[in-house]
């Protein structure tokens, strides 16, 4: 069988991920009493209105709208889903990062008021020589904006990872990570000297063009103490706190999606807050070994990863754009820099091979184009045809098997940056 096709016109699109100048963005709000010419300015009698404060008190700007207390003897199913394995049923060989654990059910425990997540030195699949324990709130809470906080006592030992994050509950700005993460605790090697805390967001491209920003502070004793970690995520920022803390800011200006929308619409530039203004579900796990954490230590495992509570709150304002409560906020804390995609388009074919030309420093470089078959097998007929109405088109006919290209004449590779 044969299959023809004619191409009149091909533009190729070049993102790359960048930044600019640093572009902070703040609030100010103004109180201005105003004296009308009509109504007289002084102390109000007994008929003056009772103004209500248009800030609430702190304790009640946050409303809870979603908590799992872990008061019950099991897992509630109604709040989580329990994943299993290594991530290959997620598109996720161990887990995307190396990781040596198999999830497991039984790997999750609750009990006097805790979850516990517990890592085993057991083999229950081979070359999996430990297990341990991930639970999701997909299909069962997503939400867009608000405060989450969860009070946790952190896994000892090294090569230990506890996790409490976020992921996207669509693929509206594609996989990992155009379509974003938010870290809001991974604290690894716990009560090692190799101990950390990590509060990141990843976003832009996907993998391997991806950004990340990420902040790493000191937590007192994580494995031996109980800490409350928590975000404010709004459209406009998202805040971290450590025990109540600020100390991590990220604006809208600062993160950008850039993602591929299928074929119709190409790769784009997400618009407004993307890809953080959908709705995202909660995850908690206690990964073993993996890029991050490193090598397993002796005498690390068993240990466990122990939450008292996950709460989720909105905004009392009631603003579409989930922001106003700022109680907690520490004003000092900058966001980094603003930063956008690069893009740029070049025609390839345009009534016939067009040539792409650039300026590189002081030098302007230019590749002539030509249209050509490459593969193994029957190679594609190709031809270039004059057709009424829409000038000179690539005409293609193939068998099924090559590939027909668009390439610089000489082969030659032009790097740019």
């Amino acid at each position: 069988m044969q299959t023809r096709a004619e191409v009149g016109k091909i533009d190729v699109h070049l993102m790359v991920g960048g930044g600019g100048a640093p572009n902070w963005r703040g609030r100010l709000v103004s109180l201005v009493a105003l004296c009308g010419a009509l109504a007289g300015c002084g102390g109000g009698g007994a008929d003056s209105p009772v103004i209500e404060p248009f800030y609430p008190e702190a304790e009640a700007e946050w409303e809870l709208v979603w908590a799992d207390e872990f008061d019950g003897d099991s897992l509630d199913v109604g709040n989580w889903e329990v994943q299993t394995g290594d991530g290959s049923e997620y598109g996720l060989t161990r887990w995307g990062n190396d990781e040596l654990q198999w999830y497991t059910p039984d790997n999750l425990v609750v009990e006097d008021g805790l979850l516990r997540v517990e890592a085993r030195a057991e083999q229950v699949q081979p070359g999996f020589p430990y297990t341990s324990g991930r639970i999701r709130s997909l299909g069962k809470l997503d939400f867009q904006y608000g405060r989450v906080e969860a009070r946790i006592r952190s896994a000892s030992g090294k090569g230990l990872w506890s996790a409490f994050w976020m992921l996207p509950s669509d693929d509206r700005f594609g996989g990992w990570a155009s379509g974003g993460e938010i870290d809001i605790m991974e604290v690894v090697n716990a009560g090692t000297p190799d101990e950390n805390y990590y509060a990141s967001l990843h976003h832009g491209f996907a993998w391997p063009l991806n950004q990340t920003t990420t902040e790493s502070i000191g937590v007192a004793d994580p494995a031996g103490d109980f800490h409350i970690y928590s975000i404010e995520w709004t459209e406009d920022y998202i805040r971290w706190f450590v025990d109540d803390r600020n100390f991590m800011t990220v604006n809208a200006e600062h993160w950008y999606s850039y993602y591929y929308g299928g074929e119709q619409e190409g790769y784009q530039a997400g618009q407004g807050a993307a890809p953080f203004d959908r709705p995202f579900h909660l995850l908690l796990n206690l990964a073993v070994g993996g890029n991050l954490p490193g090598d397993v230590g002796p005498g690390a495992i068993p240990t466990a990863m122990e939450v008292d509570y996950v709460r989720v709150y909105e905004c009392a304002y009631g603003q579409s754009s989930g922001s106003g409560c700022n109680s907690e906020a520490d004003r000092t804390v900058e966001s980094p820099g603003a930063q956008a995609p690069y893009q740029a388009s070049f025609p390839l074919y345009t009534d016939g091979a067009d040539a792409l030309t650039w300026v590189v420093g002081a030098d302007t470089v230019t590749r002539e184009l030509v249209v050509s078959a490459s593969g193994d097998g029957a190679l594609p007929s190709v031809s270039e045809v004059d057709v009424e109405g829409r000038g000179l088109v690539v005409d293609i006919t193939s068998t099924g098997e090559g590939q027909v290209d668009v390439a610089p004449e000489d082969g030659e590779i032009t790097a740019l940056f």
